[in-house]
Formats: structure tokens, sequence, C-alpha cells
């Protein structure tokens, strides 16, 4: 076992994962009374059922079951675990410990690589509006400079053409 199975929580384990493990060992889900208002399943050891003890032979809920697998890594990897009495994982042993790195989540990573391409892409915008902006006003410049250029020629010679209207 690894350092960080010393170290595993619920929170470090995807259901699905876990799910697949333990139904590889033999687990079972029942679903609970269609007039109950809770969504959970009884989460059921092999060999058991749920006339049994909860948090021994079933488990009520994603997160218990979560809670005692992440129990389960800790005392495999030696810590003492301070839960109520659990059944051991015994048979699938191996299949547990090379489920261990695939059950496992650490978003940490792809969290800060994705905040990051997402800062690139808003600096990279916000660098291509500031260019057209700019290049529209290189590209306008010109074309104020000719116009105000025709509007000055334009009213010399309707100031000319008045003149001239005038004296005739």
């Amino acid at each position: 076992m690894s350092v960080l199975d010393r170290e595993v929580t619920a929170r470090d384990l995807d259901f699905r994962s876990v799910w697949q493990e333990l139904r590889r060992q033999g687990w079972t889900r029942k679903s609970l009374s269609r007039r109950s208002h809770d969504d959970w399943y009884f989460y059921i050891c092999p060999g058991r059922s749920t006339t049994g003890t909860e948090g021994v032979d079933f488990f009520r809920g994603e997160e218990v079951v979560l809670r005692y697998y992440a129990a389960e890594l800790r005392k495999k990897a030696g810590v003492p675990v301070h839960t109520a009495a659990t059944p051991s994982l015994e048979p699938g042993d191996a299949q547990l410990v090379a489920a261990v790195p695939v059950v496992r989540k650490t978003y940490a990573a792809d969290i800060e690589a994705a905040e990051a391409r997402a800062l690139t892409i808003v600096a990279a915008q916000k660098l291509f509006m500031r260019l057209t902006i700019l290049l529209l006003l290189f590209m306008s410049l010109p074309q104020l400079k000719l116009i105000q250029k025709l509007k000055s020629h334009m009213h010399i010679k309707i100031g000319e053409r008045s003149l001239q209207r005038c004296k005739s």
C-alpha cells in the first residue's frame, strides 16, 4: 500500500469505481421500499442480509459505503481505524490493491490545468480585442485624414463657387 492509502478518505473515492470493486467481491444492493422518501440503497456485504446489523452486515447510502471502503484501505495500510466493527474484505484483496489507483480521484492537477487554459484563453481574447481595435484605428487614420482633406477642399470650392455666384 502506498503512503496515500494511509490518508485516503471517502472524498478521495469515486463511488462507481468502488461499487464495481465491491460487486466483484460479492456485494449486492437493494432499494428501499417504494413508500420511503429516501433514494438510498442498502449495500449488503457478501453472505449477509438487511436483517443483520447496520454498519456490519449492510450499509445505507453511498457515502457510508465510501467511508467504510476508505477505512478498509487505511486499515490495510496499517493505520488504526476507529469505526464500527466492519467485515474484512479478504476475498479479492489483490483486486482491491489493484483498484486503488483507479478508484482514487485527485482533481487538483486537472483543475489547475483547466484554470491555466481558461486564463490563457481569456488573456488571448483580450489581446485579440485590443489588437483589433488598434488595427481599426490605424486603418481608419488615413481615411480620416483623407476625409478631412476632402471636406476642407470641398468647403473651399463651395466657398469659391458661392463667391463666384455672388459676383456674377
